[in-house]
């Protein structure tokens, strides 16, 4: 698990807890729903920089070479073959395999 998967899962423990010591109480009318928003908020924009692979389809082949299509593992979107950094749809963050593989 690596540090942003880690941040994310100690986020939702904390908003599953501030779900639940906060029922009934003053603080909840007041502050409550604002806290656990902050948190989603938090939460999905920890997933969306957390670097995902792009899934591959083959497309056929054009000169012999085969040709892929790619789309963003989070929401579908289908981007070319240029090597985006980011979805330009929901602004997931992607990384390519060969960069994985660099990496290690």
């Amino acid at each position: 698990m690596n540090k942003y998967e880690n941040a994310i899962r100690c986020l939702q423990v904390m908003k599953g807890a501030e779900c639940i010591n906060m029922l009934g109480s003053e603080f909840s009318e007041h502050y409550g729903d604002e806290n656990i928003k902050a948190l989603e908020l938090a939460i999905e924009a920890l997933k969306r920089n957390t670097p995902m692979t792009p899934y591959m389809e083959s497309d056929g082949y054009a000169d012999g070479y085969p040709v892929w299509e790619y789309s963003c593992p989070e929401c579908g979107c289908e981007f070319d073959e240029d090597r985006v950094c980011y979805c330009p749809d929901c602004g997931q963050k992607i990384v390519w395999a060969d960069d994985v593989l660099e990496e290690e």
